[in-house]
């Protein structure tokens, strides 16, 4: 669990559908965003695999919110990668 997080600021996390709230909610975004790389498929190996010790370690601490936030990260990333794979040079916009 992030430090200074109370609890009350985890029971306010509502649980939304797919990525919603992923990149609002703090401090998970900020403890969880600077893992979450996905340019090259090494790259996003490496990243997928620090994200998921990180769930392992909010499953640890029987933090429901930090797992969730995990998840929708890996998720985020899988849905990017593949979307981006789709484009040459692997960026979606110039």
């Amino acid at each position: 669990m992030p430090p200074n997080t109370s609890k009350a600021h985890r029971m306010s996390y509502r649980i939304g559908r797919g990525e919603t709230l992923v990149l609002t909610f703090e401090p998970y975004k900020s403890a969880i965003l600077p893992l979450w790389r996905f340019k090259t498929p090494a790259i996003a190996r490496k990243s997928s695999q620090e994200i998921y010790e990180k769930f392992l370690e909010y499953n640890g601490q029987d933090d429901f919110v930090g797992m969730d936030m995990c998840r929708k990260f890996l998720q985020m990333g899988m849905t990017r990668s593949k979307r981006y794979a789709n484009h040459k040079g692997g960026r979606k916009c110039k």
